[in-house]
């Protein structure tokens, strides 16, 4: 699903009239930007019954952030562009 999503997310920044490295920059953003989003809704499902605090919203927050949004829309983009 996330893969779905992120071709579809891609494809829309790539019909953009930006360089390549703006568009690389942009889609990781949006990406970063989505997960830790998502991290936090997950979150206030979740985490705040069993783990209440700012604290563990911001673990939360962060880690998908950085894992899935930063360094998961890093490794798509290499096996995108470089194929």
């Amino acid at each position: 699903v996330e893969v779905m999503a992120m071709n579809a997310i891609w494809l829309r920044i790539d019909n953009l009239k930006f360089s390549l490295e703006a568009k690389i920059k942009l889609f990781i953003f949006i990406m970063t930007i989505i997960m830790v989003i998502l991290g936090g809704i997950v979150w206030m499902l979740v985490g705040h019954i069993f783990l209440p605090g700012v604290v563990w919203l911001i673990c939360f927050m962060g880690y998908s952030g950085v894992g899935f949004g930063m360094f998961g829309s890093v490794i798509y983009l290499y096996n995108r562009i470089l194929k």
